[in-house]
């Protein structure tokens, strides 16, 4: 345990040295503050970019809104929907799953509700909720699906932001630097 503790301690110094030596290299305070007026910052930096990519895909882009008869949870999320679509303008179209089975079958949606995110004259689709989703979730999640159907994201920096680009957040960063001063 001894042998463990000091090991870990001698990473910590020098992780903490490096840390503040090439601050510009890794601070994560840059995008991710902990300060208060940081924080209050980068959240209104984040729903600035959220709300502005929803308006421009409103034109190309769609929801399909999947439900089913007596569903209460489904009509909760109409409610939500109802909000967004006055707030975004998009188009909304409801699929009762039982009426209509193909597309459910087509889609492979069992359960209701369930949000999918389509683009005009694409196949690919994303889930963007499969349950009852508040608006700020819907929010988040739709930016997200909008940007990996457009290609702006993969897996390896799907929860990352534009203003994260070239950060410390972002995990390809480093591959687009060239070589680092630490680096012998």
């Amino acid at each position: 345990q001894d042998v463990a503790r000091r090991k870990a301690l001698a990473y910590t110094h020098a992780s903490m040295y490096v840390n503040q030596k090439y601050s510009d290299l890794f601070s994560v305070n840059q995008v991710y503050p902990t300060a208060e007026p940081g924080i209050t910052a980068r959240v209104r930096m984040q729903q600035n970019e959220i709300e502005q990519t929803i308006s421009r895909a409103g034109a190309d882009h769609a929801l399909l809104f999947f439900t089913s008869p007596g569903c209460g949870f489904c009509e909760k999320q109409v409610q939500i929907l109802a909000y967004f679509q006055e707030k975004y303008g998009w188009q909304i179209k409801t699929v009762d799953i039982r009426q209509n089975s193909n597309a459910a079958a087509r889609f492979n949606v069992t359960t209701t509700p369930t949000l999918l995110l389509i683009e005009k004259g694409r196949e690919e689709y994303m889930t963007v909720a499969t349950g009852v989703i508040a608006m700020s979730e819907l929010e988040r999640k739709l930016y997200r699906a909008i940007r990996y159907l457009q290609g702006a994201t993969k897996n390896d920096n799907f929860l990352m932001y534009d203003f994260q680009k070239g950060s410390t957040l972002d995990p390809t960063s480093i591959l687009n630097k060239g070589k680092q001063p630490w680096i012998k």
